[in-house]
């Protein structure tokens, strides 16, 4: 079973289609705030060179954390392995959602 972590900013329109979307489909998951949690965002966004949000992080016991976000553009689309993790970008909320339940 994998475990689902979001990390939100308040206000933000995809994280809040992100958490609405997660709730439809039944997926629980972990959610944090990243103005409350600033410097672990901070940390997050250095890791895997991005500050666009929603962030997802997947876990599971049978492979490296999986750092999902929305993407801007189509150059931050794709699969890249930073550091210990795998860093996926997607330029829909849908897109994060169906990669979510298939993985």
């Amino acid at each position: 079973m994998k475990k689902v972590t979001v990390l939100r900013l308040s206000g933000c329109k995809y994280c809040g289609l992100l958490i609405e979307r997660l709730h439809d489909k039944g997926i629980k998951y972990t959610s944090i705030d990243a103005n409350v949690h600033n410097t672990l965002a901070d940390e997050v966004e250095d890791l895997i060179e991005t500050t666009e949000y929603p962030i997802v992080i997947l876990h599971s016991n049978k492979s490296k954390p999986t750092y999902l976000f929305r993407a801007l553009d189509m150059s931050d689309i794709g699969v890249k392995d930073v550091g210990v993790a795998t860093k996926v970008g997607f330029t829909s909320v849908k897109a994060m959602v169906e990669y979510i339940l298939n993985t």
